[in-house]
């Protein structure tokens, strides 16, 4: 876990000197400041992401005696509603390993993290598996823009759910997760979850051998 950040706030440090070399240029083009918040963008990603992680660990540990969610309130100033927010963010999403990786990154902004948050928090009412709502709103995140993603996640939102807790119209609401992603049903019983699909494309790009630019690649090369 400790590593992973690190490797975070490395990332967002070698980010933010580009963006100070890009205004250090004397060629004075006037495209640097477009570039330069390129990087800035990947920075706050990072930054977003390494957040949701220290807090969730924060949380675990109980670092804050009357919860993260206070404290950022208290100690950061935030709002009540946006602390409260940031806070379940953390809870839900932050110490997931599926998005450990992701997350540290840049990969994605505090927009797509609250809609990622959304679907986990709405998956256990239609018998899904978190791992897996998580990595397929993160797939149509990539592959169809954070606009259908949210779509599909108010269907999850909308299911009247029955006193068991299930969705009683789970099957049409949960159609976005592959029926192999699913809960077995009432008596606890899991299908196995496969691994998440290979990332094709997205608002990054692939590299020639196939593989998919990482947020530092993708703002060097435009």
């Amino acid at each position: 876990m400790n590593q992973g950040m690190r490797e975070g706030l490395e990332r967002l440090a070698e980010t933010a000197r580009e963006a100070i070399g890009l205004l250090d240029d004397e060629s004075g083009e006037s495209t640097d400041f477009l570039d330069a918040v390129r990087r800035v963008e990947v920075a706050e990603r990072i930054a977003h992401g390494v957040k949701l992680r220290l807090l969730a660990e924060a949380d675990r540990h109980k670092a804050a005696r009357a919860g993260i969610g206070a404290w950022l309130s208290a100690e950061l100033g935030y709002g009540s509603s946006r602390a409260r927010g940031l806070a379940e963010e953390a809870r839900r999403i932050g110490a997931m390993p599926e998005l450990a990786e992701t997350l540290t990154a840049g990969e994605l902004n505090q927009d797509q993290t609250r809609v990622i948050e959304r679907a986990v928090k709405a998956a256990p009412g239609c018998g899904i598996d978190a791992g897996a709502a998580a990595a397929e709103t993160l797939t149509v995140i990539e592959r169809e823009g954070v606009g259908k993603a949210k779509a599909r996640v108010r269907v999850l939102e909308e299911t009247p759910r029955s006193r068991d807790g299930e969705g009683s119209r789970g099957a049409a609401a949960c159609a976005f997760v592959p029926a192999d992603r699913r809960n077995r049903g009432r008596d606890g019983a899991h299908r196995r979850t496969p691994r998440r699909r290979p990332r094709r494309g997205g608002p990054l790009g692939d590299r020639p051998d196939g593989r998919r630019r990482t947020p530092l690649e993708a703002v060097r090369q435009g």
